[in-house]
């Protein structure tokens, strides 16, 4: 995989970096690439401008997990999914550019028998928009005959909350009325 820059006026690519497909994740956030490699260094950066690579994270979080999905950039955190071992179980963690520390995000929601990480959405200047699981809505479906039939839809359910909360882990959800779906 490479990473190309293209100059618009010059109608010219550049390559910054070549990567072996499918060895790492990446993010695009403030013209800086960031990569996840379960292999070399944890994380990593490439600034688009310059082309300049950089150590982000070194292999401290490597050392628990074996696989990395980048979901993006919060409050200065790099957020991702991390895999401990093949099961396909993930910790939703975020990496503090900071502090140089990662956390795991304690904040979760019930799916099924699951239990699953609540996730950023969005982000404003003192809160987040997440997302915190699907809610079952019931509706009537019309049939071929014209016979109705009950069905469910699962509905994607949206919370904000003050990012101090959910940083610390405290459910403080403010909610909002949804005009579309209800």
């Amino acid at each position: 995989q490479d990473v190309i820059t293209l100059d618009l006026k010059a109608n010219e690519q550049t390559v910054l970096k070549t990567y072996r497909r499918g060895e790492i994740s990446k993010l695009a956030h403030n013209n800086i690439l960031y990569f996840a490699r379960a292999d070399a260094d944890f994380l990593f950066s490439l600034a688009v401008a310059t082309g300049e690579e950089a150590v982000v994270a070194d292999s401290e979080i490597d050392d628990k997990y074996f696989s990395f999905v980048l979901l993006g950039v919060f409050d200065n955190r790099i957020m991702f999914y991390a895999e401990k071992d093949a099961s396909g179980y993930q910790d939703l963690l975020a990496f503090d550019m900071a502090t140089s520390k990662a956390s795991k995000i304690e904040l979760t929601y019930k799916w099924f028998s699951d239990t699953r990480a609540v996730t950023v959405v969005a982000e404003a200047d003192t809160q987040f928009l997440v997302y915190v699981g699907d809610e079952a809505y019931d509706y009537m479906s019309p049939a071929p005959g014209g016979k109705a039939f009950k069905d469910t839809q699962y509905i994607r359910m949206y919370k904000l909350i003050n990012k101090s909360d959910y940083w610390a882990g405290i459910p403080n959800y403010i909610e909002f009325e949804d005009k579309v779906l209800k």
